[in-house]
């Protein structure tokens, strides 16, 4: 036993034990690290080596397999059916023969793409060159203006991607440039990569970020990053010095070089076929070194004198404590109140206090984690997405009857973006507070987002009663205050039994959720109806309208269209079928348009954007209104620019009866469609075009059979009938008897008269 500062230690007691074992440790621990330090003072250049060598594969790894993905999403895109069907409507040489319908779907698939930040896209197009236009994000822009406005390089001119196109290439990654938008008077380091086929009939043109690709180059300090294509020429430089320096001869086969004072660290990427180098000074490395072994040094006569400081003071703090609790076991009584330095045994006093407390905390964190494990179990079982893990099934609240409530959010776009709102954080909110309001009256509930614009509540109760009727109604009040930006439709399912009966009282609640009504406020729906599915013109209306269309009658095509609309609303049309009708409607007029050749502005995708914002008939109507009046006013304008047409029509068969006549020849000549040009004839005159052409015939057919040294083989023949059989069955359905007859008839008179 020996004293120290006024205490009394034994060899064999606790604070001795610890103390000596302490030191044990301290010494062989100072042993290791002394051998550690001597073994890392010869080998840290050579780990510092490996170490960059380490970092150069993780960055041409990294940028492999963004450049591997990248192919892939391009090479998708060539093959997409989309994008070879606009190419085959671009062959006419006329942007009017493009659908525009596909081509916005085509648009929003580029827009997604561009959106992933995993590629670091700043545009993605598909370019014609035969055609001259592109399909980029913002739509379809002509590659002058694209290359002259949008995308100005004085390295990557528009004469640059029609030789690149010229050329057969399948994948290229280009050096980057800085390109300058005229517009936006931006300007941005981009690099071009180009795909294509051998069959040359198009190109996916990328433009990635350089700045952001580099993010992946994470070297060390003072470092710098090139990428060379397969010449040698620099693709992409991570600092303008970089892309400057002379680089050594590398065979190719060596990782790392070492000249002029500065290391050089090679690698070949398999996918792109570049060659990353990273380029090191010597004197970086070299004070990194000095710096590592000075540090290690220092670090290891601290660490032992703080370790040996540490080994006393902790092995006192520690003997207390264990006495003092020691003591009270073997007392059999509380243990008296004191407090350590060392927590865990402040937390053994508290915890022997409070076992109680500890337990109710644990079980509130138990039904915290529950409750997510409980909404991730909803959730797959909801969207049907497999999933083996136990956990899942063994928090799944299954048994008992519930009740599901599906809100859907339809967003007011012009006003989420005038309040810079975005849709998932306002979903988010208005989840987070639905769940607050059902668990005040219903504890056993659970609500979760299942879309950006659906979000779900599970109800454990076993009737549709007051209660839940007052919980709903409360959320509407809620939610009718933020109707200039939302507006909610709510749908309550019946009551069921069984967990197995989720997918059917899902499927349920998304029938009802089609029943919303268009009016500007929240609804609630708790039965599903019979709806008529079915709301559009019928076969007769819908000739009527688009007869109408074409003869320029705007007022009346308003009428019509105004006379459905309130049809829909006096039988309890649903949004959906509103919203159908009217896009159906919109569509349909624009190939009229189009059919008839008349000019059109704008693209039936601006029009459906209109659309989406409107919630009740009486906008629907206005929409509608505006988009036929100019429409059919332009139909108008242009048939009023146009010569007679029956004119033309009736002058053309006297002087080419003779001659294979259809009405697919006359629309030609007239520059209109057959569909439209028979339609007209039929409205101006009362007969069709056919009834036109054989009244012409019958009647030169009758001055022809005066000539008795003319067969009737003969006279069919110069009237441009195939055959003698059509030519007597029409003569004779024309005037009640054949050819034969009629000339005996007139034959007869003549020698009679």
């Amino acid at each position: 036993m020996f004293r120290f500062s006024g205490l009394n230690f034994k060899v064999n007691s606790l604070f001795m034990k610890l103390l000596i074992n302490f030191l044990i440790i301290i010494i062989l621990l100072a042993s290791y690290n002394l051998w550690s330090l001597y073994l890392y003072s010869r080998n840290v250049e050579r780990e510092i080596i490996s170490h960059n060598l380490s970092l150069m594969k993780n960055t041409s790894e990294t940028l492999e397999n963004q450049f591997r993905s990248l192919k892939g999403l391009m090479f998708n895109l060539y093959h997409d059916s989309n994008v070879k069907a606009l190419y085959r409507q671009s062959l006419s040489g006329s942007l009017q023969d493009l659908d525009y319908l596909m081509m916005t779907n085509l648009v929003n698939q580029l827009r997604n793409d561009v959106a992933n930040p995993y590629y670091h896209l700043e545009n993605l197009m598909i370019y014609y060159p035969g055609s001259s236009f592109l399909i980029e994000k913002e739509g379809l822009v002509l590659e002058e203006r694209m290359f002259s406005r949008f995308y100005i390089s004085n390295s990557y001119p528009a004469s640059f991607f029609q030789k690149q196109w010229e050329e057969t290439i399948s994948f290229s990654i280009f050096p980057a440039a800085n390109f300058r938008n005229e517009h936006t008077q931006n300007t941005s380091s981009l690099l071009p990569v180009i795909a294509q086929t051998m069959h040359r009939d198009y190109q996916i043109i990328a433009f990635i970020q350089a700045n952001k690709l580099l993010q992946a180059y994470s070297g060390t300090p003072q470092s710098e990053l090139l990428l060379l294509d397969p010449q040698g020429s620099v693709i992409l430089a991570s600092s303008e010095s970089a892309g400057k320096r002379s680089l050594p001869e590398w065979d190719g086969s060596k990782k790392w070089l070492l000249q002029d004072h500065t290391y050089y660290f090679f690698k070949k990427g398999e996918e792109s076929g570049a060659t990353y180098v990273s380029i090191i000074p010597y004197q970086t490395m070299n004070a990194t070194l000095q710096q590592l072994n000075w540090m290690a040094v220092l670090l290891f006569a601290v660490t032992v004198l703080i370790g040996i400081a540490a080994s006393f003071f902790f092995s006192r703090s520690i003997h207390r404590p264990v006495r003092e609790i020691i003591s009270s076991f073997v007392q059999g009584k509380k243990p008296a109140a004191y407090h350590s330095s060392i927590n865990e045994f402040n937390l053994i006093h508290d915890r022997m206090d409070g076992l109680f407390q500890e337990r109710n905390q644990m079980n509130q964190k138990l039904i915290s984690n529950k409750s997510l494990l409980t909404n991730y179990g909803y959730m797959t079982r909801f969207k049907k997405i497999y999933s083996d893990v136990p956990i899942t099934r063994e928090f799944m609240v299954g048994e008992g009857t519930f009740i599901l409530v599906l809100y859907r959010l339809h967003y007011r776009k012009n006003a989420m973006d005038q309040a810079l709102l975005r849709q998932e954080k306002v979903a988010a909110r208005v989840c987070e507070f639905i769940q607050l309001h059902i668990r005040k009256s219903f504890p056993v509930s659970h609500t979760l987002q299942m879309e950006n614009n659906q979000i779900l509540s599970i109800i454990h109760t076993d009737k549709r009663d007051e209660p839940l009727q007052n919980s709903i109604e409360a959320l509407k009040k809620t939610f009718d205050f933020d109707r200039n930006f939302y507006l909610v439709t709510v749908a309550v399912s019946s009551v069921f039994k069984q967990s197995s009966d989720f997918d059917k009282a899902y499927e349920q609640t998304l029938m009802m959720i089609r029943q919303a009504r268009p009016v500007e406020e929240t609804q609630i729906i708790w039965d599903l109806a019979q709806t008529d599915s079915h709301f559009m013109f019928t076969p007769e209306q819908e000739h009527e309208f688009y007869v109408n269309v074409q003869a320029g009658n705007d007022a009346h095509c308003n009428h019509l269209v105004a006379r459905m609309l309130d049809s829909m609303d006096k039988h309890q049309a649903t949004s959906e079928q509103l919203s159908r009708f009217a896009e159906t409607l919109i569509v349909k007029t624009w190939k009229t348009m189009e059919l008839l050749k008349v000019p059109c502005e704008g693209s039936p995708a601006d029009i459906l954007a209109q659309l989406q914002e409107c919630i009740t008939t009486e906008q629907y109507k206005r929409v509608l209104s505006q988009f036929i009046s100019r429409s059919v006013r332009t139909i108008k304008v242009k048939r009023e620019e146009q010569y007679d047409i029956i004119e033309f029509v009736m002058n053309f068969l006297e002087n080419h009866y003779e001659e294979d006549i259809s009405l697919d020849l006359l629309a030609d000549k007239l520059n209109m469609s057959s569909t439209y040009l028979s339609g007209y004839i039929k409205e101006k005159t009362g007969h069709n075009f056919t009834e036109h052409l054989n009244r012409v015939r019958i009647r030169a057919a009758k001055e022809l059979l005066s000539k008795p040294e003319l067969t009737i083989k003969e006279i069919g023949e110069r009237l441009g009938y195939r055959n003698s059989t059509s030519f007597i069955r029409m003569f004779k359905k024309w005037t009640g008897q054949p050819p034969g007859d009629y000339r005996k008839t007139l034959l007869f008179e003549k020698e009679n008269g």
